[in-house]
């Protein structure tokens, strides 16, 4: 059975500070609050108290509730406690809510009501607030490390985890770091092959724009050789033509020859 729901304005700080998501400091605040502003009206207004979000105040919503009562401080941690007999003469003094309520009022009043009331003063509500708030947190500071044994927050178990985190993301990181130094050697060599590479790229175009030269000088003396084919061949046809022309002369000089011999063989006549 969940406990009920407690009110804001006569809450004290130790039932402030056990609230779930609440703690020393934003009870702290609270109490602050009240003791500037008065009574809480609405639980809607701890928003203007430094530490309180949308998300806590949803979580506060079900623990509090705004009653008709003044703030208490009894069992914040305001340095010396107050006596409640006089030494001397036996009366019971007021309670130490009722002496820091009429304090807050008095500190309320105008400066010209309490001209003697200066923020140095040691029972000056302000004071009280901040000492309170200061040996909270030292209070705090001590149970964190008597429990834990370290001022951290981060349990130990949980912190162990972390540097065991810690070590192996420093390890990937060195191996990565390795890695990309391989990485960096192998393009630097692919840049030097690279760049012999485009060198023997640049011979083999002057080397082709040679054989291009040398193929138009093939193809001129290509074109010469075919123009002396064409001048060979009017010359063996000439070379035929004499050759006819001479086996006609051997022809004729044959004859000519038989016509002799045949005129020498005839005897010859008187006249």
């Amino acid at each position: 059975m969940s406990a009920p729901p407690l009110d804001v304005n006569r809450a004290t700080y130790r039932e402030l500070s056990a609230l779930s998501g609440v703690g020393p400091v934003v009870a702290r605040h609270i109490e602050e609050y009240r003791a500037q502003h008065g009574p809480i009206s609405d639980l809607d207004e701890l928003m203007s108290v430094e530490g309180v979000t949308p998300h806590l105040m949803d979580r506060l919503r079900p623990q509090l509730e705004v009653g008709s009562g003044e703030a208490s401080s009894l069992d914040a941690p305001t340095g010396e406690p107050t006596p409640l007999l006089q030494p001397g003469n036996g009366r019971q003094q007021p309670s130490a809510g009722d002496e820091i309520r009429t304090r807050t009022e008095a500190w309320r009043r105008p400066e010209s009501a309490h001209p003697a009331a200066n923020e140095s003063d040691p029972q000056n509500p302000v004071v009280l607030v901040v000492g309170g708030a200061i040996v909270g947190a030292l209070l705090s500071l001590l149970v964190l490390y008597l429990i834990s044994g370290t001022l951290s927050f981060i349990p130990r178990s949980r912190l162990a985890a972390l540097e065991t985190r810690i070590a192996t993301l420093e390890g990937e990181t060195g191996r990565a770091r390795a890695e990309l130094t391989d990485l960096s050697a192998q393009v630097a060599a692919g840049e030097s092959r690279i760049e012999a590479a485009g060198t023997q790229v640049a011979e083999l175009d002057t080397r082709v724009a040679e054989v291009e030269g040398m193929r138009d000088q093939v193809e001129k003396a290509l074109s010469e050789v075919g123009m002396l084919a064409e001048d060979l061949q009017t010359v063996t046809g000439r070379v035929d033509v004499l050759g006819a022309d001479a086996a006609r002369f051997d022809g004729f000089l044959d004859a000519l020859r038989s016509a002799l011999q045949a005129a020498a063989e005839q005897p010859s006549v008187p006249f």
